[in-house]
């Protein structure tokens, strides 16, 4: 349904704007304080302040009635409106369509960033009112998106009314949950009408008004509660209703109410509002005619009208009707009958083109189990899976599972449904399916389905020990479909507790699925186990890796037959490319899904990544570039490589090739929008890190914060501790150390850093690396000493992914403690050469220029600062080479080397400047103050000063051309937030048009390197 033109200039859609229910838009009474609050929250939305109001109620107590009244009557602009159904919570993005005014096929992420546009678009002349009406039945696609997009509005000129019965409703999401608690949130609870109110509303309805004191009677009765004080008004007699000593009988159900109205209705009206009923809260009377088989459908129309059964949606393409009420509806909906329902649900799904809404009326017509339908609906869902809508996915595993007549079966589906569940960022509505999953549920796919929900929820020890029991206890080669689902979430908890080269001999089984894989180790050939590697073919025992056929030494992978080694699983040979990941020789994977035995076919995930740079830590960067080397340029990679590219971009940030890691992970973030929740979090993350080593840090900072949100809102928890603690390093530097400790507590009080290495070491790195920006480098070390234990994970060889070891020799030297130091530089120096990183290397010889210095010996400080100062500049990492021109340039001042030291500061300065990087330039002004040279009274950098991290982020993509609309999309914001950080970005600068915000913006220094080590 699309938008229609409302009177007024407002845009509705179907399943609101009729809600007056049987009062009728004439006969609003009352709620003059609850009209006037929404007035004046209209009127501060309309000032560019978004307020979210909870109007709360039990049925029938007349919250619809409220707030279309208020809209009809106040807003002055854009109206965008939607309500839920109680049968149409299994259909994805229902409600958001609706908004809309199109069809959504996308994860909550990438539909919640479509809303912000129209709400953009709408907000430019009047405020935008956006209404959710029965939110406890709208579908939880629909509700993660909002709660998306709601936490983005930040300068925008919206009003969202958010209207449900119980605020408390264990069916709102929990992200949805806690905004509505918020305190910024407005909490409206609507209560029955009051005395007058009800006189008003019986002069209404009988002939003369009641007097007061039977007006009293009638309100105690009823509680006010407006359905049930008409409902009585119309069927007791008046003079019952004036005798004080006359019962007053209980009102009618609702049910009764609404069928004795259908009952007024001639034979063609009734069979059009029950067509209607069955076809949803909206549809178009064309639509509606045909299933009800009416050849004339406006008289019936017009009965249905004159008895506020269906309320007619005014538009400009084809007559479109709804239902004057959730209620009516629900109420013509349940008194079908079973015959009647499952006549029009079958004739309903043989009118539908399109296979989602054709299986959803077979669902709804279906009596007891139905294998057939059962087999389809599991069908399409592998389908939809394999194309990563895991969305609809989820839905229709829950349908089969519920129409299959096997226990076992069911279960089996169920557990389907939970993967899919989960990969759509449904953590919730996961451990609901998990929790009632059948007793004949096969106990290995029990375990792999609740290891990897725990493993979800960041309990990484449960995790291992339930999917070891799956493992245990699975049938080998019975379903491979299993066996690779259980190697995929063993592949994440070894990455979680730092052991890469597991994760490589999982990721291995996994893309093969024959279960051919053993609790630490692979087994191979005869099944013999390879302690700490692999047995293969003759038994012999493959250290570190794999020995296959000849017994030829695979390097933390596999070696099949005669071919090459191949790192980490690499297959090679002349064979055509498995779909979802078996990587051959002849290119990477071209389907996103792997197809697995039992014909299931699974989508994305972060299998692939997670095995490239797993390769990395390993230090086999040859086969891990070998497994992408069919990639095309980043521009030309297609979705389903985005696994491989994104990996690809991070093993060229570890090999410090950070501009090709930047344009890699930019176009993998751009693909991963349509990609599984977790690998959208973890590409947001590495581009952020990418672009704060770039010196990026605006757009670092909002691509972390982007991340941090999206990890909260859809349930990201066993990662949302690094996205964190990485986001507190750009506000840290910039002495911003509230919002970094901010972050940072987040991050340390996440109880998953307890059971994850992986996340304590990152925790660590970031608390430490606040403690030595802020002055405290013996706080640092002391953090980071204790991770030395981990000097041996092979997770942490790695130097350039967590430089823990750098900081830790840092801090050291500044904390006294040279000797100490040295002892961690001659261990992260061994690694560096051993690994060829340049950018470790500029980082040890700039600290053994510190550690020299502090000896006293200038001759061999010297020579390691220029040492440092030569490899850094090749780098392009401006931090980098501003600290090293820092120390280097302070330690020539104290030498009596005035003249360079003064050229290095004032380099120094300029970088620092730029990036806003506030306690190093402290740092820098004073080394300049005891050069004898006051800082420049301008900096170069004087655009970024004036301007908020937002807006100079948005100042910088709007220098390079992009539109409001594109910065939106890129910056995840509504186009009316870029403008308003634009406009001051603009007051702030002096300026009045882009042209000459270019200039602006082009004053900063630019730094030399080509971001690529020799």
């Amino acid at each position: 349904m699309s938008a229609t033109a409302m009177p007024g200039g407002h845009h509705g859609h179907a399943g609101f704007l009729g809600h007056a229910g049987f009062l009728g838009h004439t006969a609003f009474l009352g709620r003059a304080g609850e009209l006037a609050g929404l007035r004046t929250l209209y009127e501060e939305a309309s000032g560019g302040r978004p307020r979210l109001v909870v109007v709360e109620g039990p049925a029938g107590i007349g919250k619809t009635a409220l707030v279309r009244h208020f809209v009809t009557g106040t807003a002055r602009g854009g109206v965008l409106t939607a309500a839920g159904a109680e049968n149409e919570t299994s259909l994805p993005y229902g409600v958001l369509g609706r908004l809309l005014g199109r069809p959504v096929h996308a994860d909550p992420l990438t539909a919640g960033a479509g809303l912000l546009e129209p709400l953009g678009e709408m907000q430019r002349r009047e405020p935008v009112v956006l209404v959710v009406d029965d939110a406890h039945w709208a579908d939880a696609p629909s509700l993660h998106a909002l709660t998306f997009a709601l936490r983005r509005l930040r300068a925008d000129r919206v009003l969202c009314l958010v209207v449900v019965r119980d605020l408390g409703d264990g069916r709102l999401p929990d992200g949805l949950h806690r905004l509505l608690t918020d305190d910024t949130a407005v909490r409206l609870r609507v209560g029955g009408l009051d005395v007058a109110d009800v006189v008003g509303l019986s002069a209404r309805l009988l002939p003369e008004p009641l007097p007061p004191a039977a007006a009293r009677r009638l309100h105690a009765h009823t509680g006010g509660n407006p359905l049930h004080c008409r409902a009585l008004l119309e069927e007791v007699p008046a003079a019952t209703l004036r005798r004080a000593d006359a019962p007053l009988p209980a009102p009618q159900s609702y049910t009764r109410f609404v069928l004795n109205r259908l009952a007024r209705c001639g034979p063609p009206a009734r069979d059009l509002v029950r067509a209607a009923a069955v076809l949803g809260t909206h549809c178009t009377l064309a639509r509606a005619a045909r299933l009800a088989g009416i050849d004339e459908p406006l008289p019936a129309l017009a009965e249905t009208l004159a008895h506020e059964l269906l309320h007619e949606i005014p538009g400009t393409g084809a007559t479109g009707i709804a239902f004057t009420h959730p209620l009516v509806r629900a109420a013509v909906y349940h008194a079908l009958g079973p015959v009647r329902r499952t006549a029009l649900h079958t004739r309903a799904a043989a009118a539908e083109d399109d296979e989602y809404p054709r299986l959803h009326h077979r669902v709804l017509a279906a009596h007891g189990p139905d294998e057939k339908l059962a087999a389809e609906l599991a069908d399409c869902a592998r389908r939809r899976g394999a194309v990563g809508r895991w969305v609809e996915a989820a839905p229709l595993l829950r349908h089969a599972a519920a129409l299959t007549a096997s226990p076992r079966e069911r279960g089996r589906l169920d557990c389907e449904a939970v993967e899919a569940l989960l990969f759509d960022g449904r953590e919730e509505e996961a451990s609901s399916v998990v929790a009632g999953l059948p007793d004949a549920t096969d106990t290995a796919v029990r375990c792999c389905a609740r290891g990897h929900l725990a493993l979800v929820a960041g309990r990484v020890g449960q995790a291992r020990t339930l999917l070891d029991e799956a493992w245990r206890l699975r049938t080998p080669g019975a379903d491979p479909g299993l066996e690779a689902r259980i190697a995929e979430q063993y592949v994440m908890v070894h990455m979680m507790t730092g052991h890469a080269s597991l994760c490589c001999r999982w990721a291995d089984t996994a893309r093969r699925g024959d279960g051919s894989a053993g609790v630490g180790g692979v087994l191979c050939g005869d099944g013999s186990a390879g302690v700490g590697g692999v047995l293969c073919g003759d038994g012999s025992a493959g250290v570190g890796g794999v020995l296959c056929g000849d017994g030829s030494a695979g390097v933390g992978g596999v070696l099949r037959g005669d071919g090459p080694a191949g790192a980490g699983g690499a297959w090679h040979g002349d064979g055509p490319a498995e779909a979802g990941g078996a990587w051959h020789g002849d290119g990477p994977a071209r389907a996103v899904g792997a197809v697995r035995g039992d014909g299931r076919a699974r989508a994305g995930g972060t299998l692939r990544f997670v095995h490239l740079v797993a390769l990395g830590h390993l230090g086999a960067y040859d086969e891990a570039f070998a497994l992408a080397e069919g990639l095309p340029d980043a521009p030309l990679v297609g979705p389903q490589d985005v696994e491989l590219l994104l990996g690809r971009g991070t093993l060229n940030l570890y090999t410090d090739h950070v501009a090709q890691a930047r344009a890699d992970l930019e176009s993998a973030v751009e693909l991963a929008r349509k990609g599984p929740v977790p690998l959208r979090v973890i590409a947001l993350a590495i581009l952020a890190k990418t672009e704060f080593l770039c010196g990026d840090w605006d757009l670092a900072e909002l691509h972390w914060e982007t991340a941090s949100s999206v990890a909260a809102d859809l349930g990201q928890r066993w990662i949302a501790p690094v996205v964190h603690a990485e986001a507190a390093l750009p506000l840290a530097a910039r002495g911003a150390f509230e919002r970094a400790d901010e972050h940072l507590r987040h991050a340390h009080g996440a109880p998953v850093v307890r059971e994850s290495t992986m996340l304590e070491i990152f925790v660590t790195y970031g608390r430490a690396f606040l403690a030595h920006v802020r002055g405290d480098p013996a706080t640092a070390a002391r953090l980071l000493r204790p991770l030395l234990v981990h000097e041996d994970l092979d997770f942490t060889a790695e130097t350039t992914n967590i430089p823990w070891r750098d900081l830790l020799a840092d801090s050291l030297l500044a904390a006294g403690e040279p000797d100490e130091a040295e002892k961690v530089l001659d261990a992260l120096e061994e690694r560096a050469v051993r690994r060829s990183r340049a950018s470790t290397l500029a980082a040890v010889h700039r600290m053994r220029g510190a550690l020299y210095a502090a000896r006293r010996e200038p001759k061999l400080a010297r020579d390691a600062y220029a040492e440092a100062l030569d490899r850094v500049t090749r780098l392009g990492l401006p931090f980098q080479q501003a600290r090293t021109e820092l120390d280097f340039g302070a330690f020539l001042r104290r030498t009596g080397r005035r003249a360079p030291a003064l050229e290095l500061l004032r380099t120094a300065r300029s970088r620092l400047a730029v990036l806003g990087a506030v306690p190093l330039l402290r740092d820098c002004d004073r080394e300049l103050a005891a050069c004898g040279a006051a800082p420049e009274a301008a900096s170069p950098s004087w655009a970024r000063e004036r301007l908020t991290p937002q807006e100079y982020a948005v100042a910088q993509l709007a220098a390079t051309g992009l539109t409001n609309r594109r910065i939106a999309r890129e910056l995840v914001l509504s186009a009316k937030t870029v403008e308003y950080h634009l406009s001051h970005a603009y007051a702030k600068l002096g300026i009045r048009s882009r042209v000459e915000l270019v200039g602006c913006l082009a004053a900063g220094p630019t730094w030399e390197g080509s971001g690529t080590a020799d």
